[in-house]
């Protein structure tokens, strides 16, 4: 990716957006080369951004009224664009897509309080420095990178694109959701066993067997 043109398109889209009062956060990749090296991935594809999904019928009208783009596409949750020869993708993010990243971040830290909120997320006033200017981030920018990216991601590993596919994501996050069912399930069955000793003994030593 030339960090020139790349640059030109990132500033394009981002100062419209926010003179109108949305503001886009950096994410993946374009994060990822931010924190790491305050610059853009050479070997990263295109540039990715965050907004609400509130706020994406708004920008997506903005963007075709204001910006000579080379191609644009508006689909469910992403606007994409091609700007200066650079690919641009605009994530547009509802409450349960930010219910299900919530979940990502704070299952191994806490379960309890993966319903914790738009805000949490979103609103915030974190930057990060491309080259000489400062543009906003996620909350927790670096416990985002880890997450999607793994414990090694301040090294770089020479790869075109993310390595996090949606496959993989999709995997990821129906894994989650299984293990959560199946806390649920011996929840309720501890509890029910509870109520009859005689039972409840015979379950721990089942348990303690397999285990």
């Amino acid at each position: 990716m030339n960090n020139t043109n790349a640059k030109k398109a990132l500033d394009k889209i981002y100062d419209l957006l926010i003179e109108n009062k949305i503001n886009p956060k950096l994410c993946y990749g374009t994060l990822l080369g931010a924190i790491r090296n305050n610059d853009f991935i050479k070997t990263d594809g295109d540039i990715d951004l965050i907004i609400t999904k509130n706020n994406q019928l708004k920008a997506s009208n903005l963007i075709k009224k204001n910006i000579e783009y080379e191609t644009f596409l508006c689909e469910d949750d992403v606007i994409k664009i091609r700007l200066y020869e650079i690919s641009l993708d605009i994530y547009c993010i509802s409450q349960n897509t930010i219910d299900k990243l919530i979940q990502r971040y704070t299952w191994k830290h806490n379960w309890k309080k993966r319903h914790i909120g738009l805000i949490y997320l979103l609103n915030n006033t974190n930057y990060a420095k491309i080259q000489d200017k400062k543009y906003l981030t996620l909350n927790h920018p670096e416990r985002f990178l880890k997450t999607i990216y793994g414990y090694d991601w301040k090294i770089p590993q020479n790869k075109k694109g993310n390595s996090w596919t949606l496959t993989t994501e999709l995997i990821y996050l129906l894994t989650i959701y299984r293990k959560y069912q199946i806390r649920i399930l011996i929840k309720n069955i501890r509890l029910t066993l509870k109520k009859n000793k005689l039972l409840y003994k015979l379950y721990l030593v089942i348990k303690w067997s397999i285990l």
